[in-house]
């Protein structure tokens, strides 16, 4: 027991000998902090008569202005307006930042909504041109079934004969080659 307790209290003496070092959470191992360590004297108060410090014990407003005179005071006033400087710059790039990102989005707006407008005009011209196609795929269907019918009228004139060998090759033969064209072309647009 006598031995667990002295390794307890050497421990305990390292521990209390360290000098108190404050550091950042938000700091990063390797960083050196820019606020000074805080000293053991004040130099003002040391150097400061007994009417003074009397004076100061008194009045929290005399206090404050010992204090101010110290080094490390005016230490901690440079470092505060140093971080107010850096404050000020960061909102600067925080504000020119914003409004880039602002415009942005502004203009991603204006070009979504410019591609809505651009696929709805694409879908309409896309079902118009459907449409267009279905009309001409029924017009090439009765025109091809025309064909039939004035071919097949032929072949009878033929066979009555209502009309020559010579003229019916020169009618039949270009109309049912125009028919089948069409219907071709019919079946080709429908799928077939």
């Amino acid at each position: 027991m006598g031995l667990s307790f002295k390794k307890q209290q050497k421990r305990g003496d390292e521990q209390s000998h360290k000098p108190n070092t404050m550091k950042s959470p938000y700091a990063s191992t390797g960083s050196v902090s820019i606020i000074p360590e805080l000293p053991m004297r004040f130099e003002s108060l040391d150097q400061a008569d007994y009417m003074v410090l009397e004076q100061a014990a008194k009045d929290p407003a005399a206090y404050a202005k010992l204090l101010k005179s110290d080094r490390y005071s005016r230490q901690l006033d440079l470092v505060q307006r140093r971080l107010e400087e850096a404050q000020s710059r960061a909102g600067a790039v925080y504000a020119k930042e914003s409004s880039e990102i602002t415009s942005s989005s502004d203009m991603l707006k204006v070009m979504q909504e410019r591609y809505f407008i651009l696929a709805k005009q694409t879908a309409e011209k896309r079902d118009l041109l459907a449409a267009k196609r279905v009309a001409a795929t029924r017009i090439l269907g009765q025109m091809a079934s025309r064909n039939d019918a004035d071919t097949t009228n032929l072949a009878k004139q033929l066979l009555y004969g209502e009309i020559s060998v010579k003229d019916f090759t020169r009618q039949y033969i270009p109309q049912r080659v125009l028919m089948y064209e069409r219907a071709s072309k019919a079946g080709a647009d429908r799928g077939v």
